[in-house]
């Protein structure tokens, strides 16, 4: 039985337990562990169910029928579950958290911050809030509430290193590099070194900073790390959103690394990286693998009809970046 829904059913008679068709069927619907199979008791639960049940168990049903239907990748497919149950019950802070995950993981971020921020404010001991509010008011465009949201959450837990990971996120946004890497050190100690997305940002800002040997170190430490990730994460059969954010992260690293493998000439390091960054759904990645691929036999042949003494290169760097780096390096 969830623990959030005792001080509910404690207001029911005892005897209704053994012969109320709508507690029987949402007692079975908790104990479900499938999500298929706590779909089907939910929805027969919420059929069953009448006014004088009340309507916070009701709004309860649609939210755990929502959150199984998220279980299973139909993230669409929850959200008139949520909005319900929030309609019912606006006090039900786990549809806010959880509508406003799903919101931003669709590109919908003002949206996200609004219910997010409505959750902060039912659970205000809770980092977890606090840290996807920072994500979709950075999201939106608002990076001095991101700031605040991600403040409070190092407040609240300040062993997390996804706190300061936030506010270096602002600070790459904001194109303030040494501020970032100052975030970004104070993430990496916390976290030990084991977080893809902190090397991931360090080689952002490494890249905006001519350093184009450390961006390379930065991104191959990140995939090493976010590949491991991934696969712990399919394994134990993780959320959704947690296994598609994680595969988004990554297929973005390859796509980085390849772009800055491409800028240096290094054609068959960019498109192997472009393959595996197409391999994770970074559709923009298939066409430029598949273009580099076709170039690699023409040049191979090229040099061997006229062989060119070979030349020390000068090491070249990037220009004094003008834009915002993730816009060049993961830009389609």
């Amino acid at each position: 039985m969830i623990p959030r829904l005792l001080p509910l059913l404690a207001l029911l008679p005892g005897a209704a337990w053994g012969t109320d068709e709508f507690l029987g069927l949402l007692r079975k619907a908790e104990g479900r562990g499938e999500a298929e199979e706590r779909i089907e008791y939910y929805t027969r639960a919420i059929r069953a169910w009448q006014s004088s049940h009340g309507a916070a168990l009701l709004a309860n049903c649609h939210f755990r029928r929502g959150e199984a239907r998220s279980r299973l990748g139909g993230l669409s497919e929850a959200l008139p579950d949520l909005a319900k149950a929030m309609d019912l019950d606006p006090r039900n802070a786990g549809a806010h958290f959880l509508r406003g995950r799903i919101l931003l993981r669709l590109g919908r971020p003002q949206e996200a911050a609004r219910d997010l921020a409505e959750h902060s404010a039912l659970r205000p001991e809770e980092p977890e809030g606090f840290l996807e509010l920072g994500k979709a008011s950075l999201r939106a465009d608002r990076p001095q509430a991101a700031l605040r949201a991600f403040e409070r959450a190092r407040e609240l837990a300040p062993s997390d290193f996804r706190a300061a990971l936030g506010e270096a996120r602002v600070w790459v946004a904001r194109r303030r590099w040494e501020r970032a890497l100052r975030s970004l050190e104070m993430a990496q100690e916390l976290a030990r070194g084991g977080s893809p997305e902190v090397y991931g940002e360090r080689a952002l800002c490494e890249l905006a900073r001519g350093q184009n040997q450390k961006a390379l170190a930065a991104f191959s430490q990140a995939l090493a790390l976010g590949e491991e990730r991934l696969q712990d994460l399919r394994r134990s059969n993780a959320h959704p959103l947690e296994v598609g954010q994680a595969q988004e992260d990554l297929a973005r690293d390859y796509f980085g690394r390849g772009r800055l493998h491409e800028f240096l000439l290094r054609l068959p390091e960019a498109a192997n990286d472009y393959q595996q960054a197409c391999r994770l759904g970074r559709l923009a990645a298939c066409a430029r693998a598949e273009g580099l691929s076709s170039q690699q036999p023409q040049k191979e042949e090229t040099r061997r009809e006229k062989p060119a003494p070979e030349r020390r290169k000068p090491k070249r760097h990037l220009p004094r970046p003008r834009s915002e780096p993730g816009e060049r390096i993961y830009a389609p």
